[in-house]
C-alpha cells in the first residue's frame, strides 16, 4: 500500500502560482515531472507570461522543459 505522500506525488500539479518562491517549494515537494502549465481559463489570465515566471524561478534547462512542454505532452499521451 501507499502512503497519502506517495500518492500525492502521483498527481499534476499547475505552475500558475504567481511565485517563483512557491513554484520552487511546489518542485522540490512534488518533483518537476509533476507541475505543468495550467490556464485560468475562462476566467481572466492574470499572469500574461508565465513561462517567464518558470525562467526566473532559476530552475535549469531540463527542468524548464519539462514544466513548459514535455510534461503536458507526457499527460496528454502525445509522446
Amino acid at each position: 500500500h501507499s502512503s497519502p505522500l506517495e500518492k500525492v506525488r502521483e498527481l499534476y500539479f499547475d505552475t500558475l502560482v504567481f511565485d517563483t518562491q512557491t513554484l520552487r517549494h511546489l518542485v522540490h515537494a512534488f518533483s518537476s515531472s509533476q507541475l505543468m502549465i495550467g490556464t485560468d481559463y475562462p476566467f481572466n489570465f492574470h499572469d500574461k507570461h508565465p513561462v517567464d515566471r518558470i525562467k526566473e524561478a532559476g530552475f535549469d534547462a531540463k527542468v524548464i522543459e519539462q514544466l513548459t512542454s514535455i510534461n503536458a505532452k507526457r499527460f496528454l499521451g502525445i509522446v
